[in-house]
C-alpha cells in the first residue's frame, strides 16, 4: 500500500515536471491566445498560386453555371448551385489561411 502511494507520488511529480510545475504562473503557447495576422511566410510561393488558380476556376465556373442556367431555361435560380460553391470554396480557403503547421 505504501509502494503504490508513493508510486503514484512519484507519477505526479513527472507529470508535474513534463507540464511545467509553474501552475498559474505558466505561460501558454503564444498560438493558443494568438489572432488572425496574415503572413506570407507561413504559405509557400507554389501554394498562394495555386489557390488564386483554384478561386480563378471556381469563379469561371460560377459565370458558367449563371450562363447555362439563363439560356437554357432551368427551373431553379442559379444562386442554389453557386451559393454552396463560393461559401465551401470560402470555407476551404479560410482554413487554409489559418491554419498552423505543426
Amino acid at each position: 500500500m505504501v509502494a503504490a502511494a508513493a508510486d503514484r507520488l512519484d507519477g505526479a511529480r513527472r507529470l508535474a515536471n513534463r507540464c511545467g510545475a509553474g501552475g498559474a504562473a505558466r505561460e501558454y503557447p503564444r498560438r493558443v491566445n494568438q489572432v488572425f495576422h496574415w503572413e506570407e511566410w507561413r504559405q509557400p510561393g507554389p501554394m498562394r498560386w495555386f489557390v488564386a488558380i483554384a478561386w480563378v476556376v471556381i469563379l469561371a465556373k460560377c459565370a458558367l453555371v449563371w450562363w447555362a442556367i439563363g439560356h437554357r431555361n432551368v427551373p431553379v435560380h442559379p444562386l442554389w448551385v453557386i451559393g454552396p460553391t463560393l461559401a465551401m470554396a470560402a470555407l476551404a480557403t479560410l482554413l487554409w489561411a489559418t491554419h498552423d503547421e505543426d
